[in-house]
This record gives C-alpha cells, structure tokens and sequence, in this order.
C-alpha cells in the first residue's frame, strides 16, 4: 500500500465531511510513529511548530480540550516583545485553555499547556490546575505532567510571567520584554531545564520568537 503524506491525509481530513474528527488508520500516516488515531480538527498556525509537533502535542490534551479549534492570540514576532502585550491580547478573549510555544536564542523549542491562559489578575498569586504540563518539542517531544507536589502552575506578574516553582525554580520565567528570561530544573513538573541543553540546572535565554494559542 502506497503510503502517503501527512500534508494529503490533512486536507482528506478537513474536506471529508463536517465532523471535527475523523479516524486516520495509523499505517497511512508517514512519521507518526507516537501519534494516536486522530487529527485535529483545525490547522495550526504556526510560524514555528510543524504539522507533526502539533498532532503530536495534541494527542497529549484531554478529549474535551481536543474537540476544540486553536486560535492564534500571540505573534511576539508581529506584536511587540512585550508581556504587558501579551496580557491585553488574551484578556480580549473568553478562551481559557491555551498553549504556548516558545523559540529561545539557542537551539531549542518548549513551551506549556495552561488551562488558565495568562491573564493579569492583580493577586500575585499562582492560578491553574494539575492538567498543566510543560513540554520540550526539540530534538523531540518530551512531556512534563504535574508532580502534584505543589500548586504553582501559573503567576501572572505585572513584570514576569512563571510557569512551575520549586527545585531549582520556575520551568519557565518570561521577562517583561522577554530578554534575559529563564528555564530551570522545576519541582512542580518534574522538568529539566527546557533549552535542551543537557548538564544545565538554569539556562538564561532571549526570546526570539512566541506564540500563545488560546483554545
């Protein structure tokens, strides 16, 4: 049997019929070795995560979370390397889930799911849930689920933004204007330091490109 692309089997999925989701045999599918048997109903639009990554990625969120379509809420490339920015854009929305993709000056690709998307709220305090998780997207998908050993999952500060705290710090710790940001080893995730770079406990990095998908 003639296998074909995933860029095919996408557009047989979309143009099929109305349901958001339609069962794929996995032995049609090139390079979806971990991917389970569903697409996503709606394309990423993404400047810096691939078709794979997303399905990949996608597959890890609950069923209730995946019958839903991502929207692109956050381009720091196209609307300003600024946290305050950040924050506006998503509290024009009623979403609340969201992911966040984050390309740091070094050779790496992480980010974060939230079930809470980043909203200043004025308390100083740590919001979210257990189903929060961080991941590493390069050189492949790796998952960090909740330790449940504290509830730190997400600080939305008016200068800084955290994900995860403990250990040796927060997974991730953005910047007002997402320089000199950072990755540590995080207790809340049980995660290394997400630049990929093995052998370091904190890595201090620059933005070079984000994007936030509500969902």
């Amino acid at each position: 049997m003639k296998l074909e692309s995933a860029e095919s089997l996408w557009t047989k999925v979309t143009k099929t019929d109305d349901l958001q989701w339609r069962t794929i045999k996995k032995e049609n599918v090139i390079d979806f070795d971990q991917i389970k048997d569903y697409l996503p109903s709606s394309k990423l639009n993404s400047e810096i995560v691939s078709h794979a990554q997303y399905v990949q990625l996608w597959n890890m969120l609950s069923w209730d979370v995946q019958q839903r379509k991502p929207e692109l809420a956050f381009q720091a490339s196209k609307q300003g390397y600024n946290l305050h920015t950040l924050y506006e854009k998503v509290s024009e929305s009623s979403y609340q889930h969201c992911l966040i993709f984050i390309k740091p000056d070094c050779d790496s690709l992480f980010g974060a799911y939230l079930t809470q998307a980043p909203k200043e709220n004025g308390e100083n305090k740590y919001v979210g849930e257990a189903e929060n998780f961080v991941f590493s997207l390069d050189p492949a998908l790796v998952q960090y689920k909740s330790t449940q050993k504290n509830d730190n999952y997400l600080l939305c500060h008016p200068t800084y933004l955290t994900i995860g705290q403990g250990g040796d710090g927060p997974a991730i710790r953005l910047n007002e204007d997402f320089k000199c940001c950072k990755s540590y080893s995080c207790e809340t995730y049980g995660s290394p330091c997400l630049t990929g770079k093995e052998g370091f406990r904190c890595e201090e990095f620059d933005v070079m490109e984000m994007e936030l998908h509500l969902i």
